[in-house]
């Protein structure tokens, strides 16, 4: 996994890549699937509220 950004507070922004490394995926190996989460809220360890979503690399700012 790559993280292109991480900030962990709220409304702050994950964007991260997911990259099929397993061979034996067959058509699915080597291909990424973008990621953007934005939190909420985040109260200590009990409760954390995301939203999170795929999205192509270049799409909402992001690059």
């Amino acid at each position: 996994m790559e993280n292109r950004a991480f900030n962990f507070k709220p409304d702050g922004v994950w964007h991260y890549c997911m990259r099929c490394t397993d061979e034996n995926q067959g058509e699915f190996y080597g291909q990424e699937s973008w990621g953007k989460a934005v939190y909420q809220e985040i109260t200590g360890p009990e409760k954390i509220v995301l939203t999170d979503m795929f999205f192509p690399l270049y799409w909402g700012g992001f690059c």
